[in-house]
Parts: structure tokens; sequence; C-alpha cells
């Protein structure tokens, strides 16, 4: 009796330690293949992104967000594999490097945001002529100030001169009669911000019956953040109600001043609204739906390379983040007839090619309804 209660016990030992050995298999099988298909899937990656750095990645709520956003978008619904790459420091060498790995990771074309990266796609587009390049808000231009776009590149700009009218008139049409614009140096970027906000002034003011007062001036080389939030200081001070602040660090240094003054100021560049409860409104740059157009161009094979292209609002491209702004008479049926006006032509504003100063634009645009005071 006690025999067979212990063959029992082996039999019964014995089948557990093969359950076990069974058992075993089984996961071991599941997870090799398993492995096997995550390194099919995500060995390679035909569409890289590379960041700024990684301290400025794809959630820094701007223009790396909204390209990595648009870019992710199109990957996915036409089943491509992507991957973002963080540059180890902010240089260009670091960014260079970042590109060498992603081309051995397979991608084909590699996507990237913002003017630091001028220099990185003008020596990446020779060295990789087999690859494609988009450069969202920059043409390839190396350090000496040479610009050169390959037939394997794109460079892609924005309308800010539209934006800046944008800015402009929706400020004067909300009530705004003395107003202010600070650039961060005087690049044709900030000209053609500078240059739209004075021309939305006056055509607002026109419209409405009135004249406006604009202060006017440039981020000079040296200045400081605290030279910049003293103008605001100042300009607040003496009956500036709003400032256009062009640039990070002049909008900061604003936006510090204006929580302090309970003044306005506007954002530039993507949707700042966030920051403050005294952001008006803020100009947009739509990084994302440019990247989306020109993903769309290479896969469906007729993408044309070797040209700088200049996105507004024909493009759906820029705009004011309307629905995060504080306007309290400006309404949504101004801003698409302003928008409209400028998709049909039938409204052109002039830029920085238009005219080298302020005061060559007025004469030449003649702004009645506008008085600027270049600070």
């Amino acid at each position: 009796m006690l025999m067979g209660r212990i063959k029992t016990l082996n039999l019964e030992g014995m089948q557990m330690k093969k359950l076990f050995v069974l058992v075993m298999c089984v996961v071991l099988v599941v997870t090799f293949f398993s492995c096997s298909k995550e390194e099919k899937n995500t060995s390679t990656y035909e569409i890289a992104m590379i960041t700024t750095s990684q301290s400025s990645s794809i959630d820094d709520g701007a223009y790396n967000q909204s390209t990595w956003e648009g870019l992710r978008e199109y990957a996915e619904e036409n089943g491509l594999t992507y991957k973002y790459y963080e540059p180890r420091e902010d240089s260009t060498d670091a960014r260079l490097e970042q590109i060498d790995q992603a081309i051995q990771s397979g991608a084909s074309v590699i996507a990237c945001c913002g003017q630091e990266f001028e220099p990185v796609i003008y020596t990446a587009q020779e060295k990789y002529g087999d690859k494609t390049f988009l450069l969202i808000d920059g043409y390839p231009t190396d350090d000496k100030g040479n610009q050169k776009t390959g037939t394997n590149a794109i460079g892609v700009k924005f309308a800010e001169n539209e934006l800046g009218y944008l800015a402009g008139y929706a400020a004067v049409e909300d009530g705004y009669r003395t107003l202010g614009f600070i650039g961060d140096g005087a690049a044709a970027s900030m000209k053609n911000y500078g240059y739209g906000f004075i021309q939305g002034c006056n055509d607002a003011a026109e419209d409405i019956g009135v004249t406006v007062d604009v202060n006017y001036s440039y981020k000079k080389d040296g200045d400081t953040a605290a030279k910049i939030q003293k103008k605001a200081e100042t300009w607040y001070e003496e009956g500036t109600e709003v400032i256009f602040a062009c640039g990070n660090e002049v909008f900061d240094s604003v936006k510090a001043e204006a929580d302090i003054a309970g003044a306005k100021v506007i954002g530039c560049g993507y949707d700042r609204n966030a920051t403050s409860k005294n952001v008006l409104t803020s100009t947009v740059k739509e990084c994302g739906i440019a990247v989306q157009a020109e993903l769309a161009a290479f896969y469906n094979g007729v993408f044309t390379g070797g040209k700088n292209l200049v996105l507004g609002i024909a493009e759906d491209a820029v705009g004011l983040a309307l629905k995060t702004s504080r306007f309290e008479a400006f309404e949504q049926e101004s801003y698409d007839a302003l928008c409209q006006s400028l998709k049909s032509g039938e409204l052109k504003i002039a830029s920085s090619e238009d005219a080298q100063k302020v005061s060559g634009l007025i004469q030449k645009k003649q702004l009645n309804f506008v008085y600027v005071t270049m600070n």
C-alpha cells in the first residue's frame, strides 16, 4: 500500500516536471517570436526627425512638437515607420551625428525645424545625396551666409508679414490705440513681422476711422533680457497698451513686464497664450502642416527638391491662435474675412524685400493712419 502511494507520488512529480518544462518551452518560443517581431518592426525607421536638442525636443510645446506631431500623424496614417533623434548637445556637430544615426537606422527622409538646422542641412544634403531632407522654418545656409538648397532637400519658411498683419489688425479692431513692436534683431524675418504689424494696425485704423501710435524697436547685439524688460516697462508706463514681442528671449522679457504692469503682450511663432493671462493672442507657424505637405510630396513621387518655399495663409500654414486668444471685440467673422482677402490675393502685405526701413515702408504703402516712433 505504501509502495503504491510512493509510485503515485513519483508519477505525479514526473508529470509536474514535464508540465513545467512544456510551459517553459512555450514561454521561450513566444518570447523568441515576440522579440523577433519587435526587432523586425523597430530595427529600421524610414522617416526621421532630428530635434533641436534634448532640452528642446518633441514636447517643447513649440516648433519641435508641432513638426513631430505632423510627422507622426502622417506616418501612422500611411503605415510608415518613424523615429525622433535628440542631439546630445546644442551644436551643429551633435545634430549631424544624429543624422548619421538616423540614416544608419534606415531613414530615407529626414525632417528638422528651425534656423539652428540651416548649417546642418547645408552639410548633410551634400554628404547624403541619396537621402531627402525637409528643413522647416529655415533654408540650408552655411556659417558664412551662403545659401544652397540641394536637389534632395527643400527649405520652408513662413509668411511672417502676414502673421504680423493679422496681429496688428486684430489688436486695433479689439480697441487698442497705442501699440508696440520689439523684434529679436533686424533680420528679414523680424522686419517681416514688424512691417506686417504696422500695415495691419494702419488698415484696421483706416477701417474704423481712427489713428493709432506704434512704438517700434529691434533688439540689438548685447541687449540683455533686463534691458528689454526695462524698455517694455518704459513703454507701458508711457501708455503703450500691448506689445508684439517677437523672439523667445524678447517675448519672455516683455511678458514678465506685462505681468507686472497688467498690460498685454502678443506672442509669436506658436501658441503662448497659456504662459500668462496677459497674452492677448499669438501668431502661429503651422510646422506640422508644412512637414506633412512635404512628406506627402515625397511619398507620392512629386517631391521637387532644390527649392525654398514661403507658406502663408493660402496654404493654411500661418494664423492667429484664435481659440485661446483674449480678444473682447475682434471676432471670428473678422478674422475669416481677413484670411479670405489674403488667400484671394486681394490683400497683399509688403515685406522686408519691399523696403529697407520702416520709413520707406510707410511712404511706399502710404500708411496714413499709423504713427510710428522708432526707439
